[in-house]
């Protein structure tokens, strides 16, 4: 699919409607990605205040945090313990 840039600014929305990103393109017929529509605004000061989405952490990646955290927890609190026995720290 292609769009016409008229003015150089815009930015993209993706499936959902998400701004996903902003663009200063050259004027003229530019191909556009499956999935996105691109919005024309009249200026860079216009584009200034558009606000890109920024997606909130998945399930997943929630967990993962919390295994690292709890991993380098139990990490440090073991390298305490062979330290102390060692003598190395009080």
């Amino acid at each position: 699919m292609e769009f016409e840039v008229k003015t150089g600014y815009g930015y993209f929305r993706d499936k959902y409607g998400n701004i996903a990103a902003k663009a200063e393109l050259p004027r003229g017929i530019h191909l556009l990605k499956d999935g996105y529509i691109y919005c024309e605004v009249d200026s860079q000061e216009d584009l200034e205040k558009i606000q890109v989405y920024i997606p909130l952490l998945t399930k997943e990646e929630i967990e993962e945090r919390k295994i690292k955290t709890e991993a380098d927890a139990f990490l440090r609190e073991q390298a305490i313990q062979r330290l102390k026995a060692r003598g190395e720290i009080k």
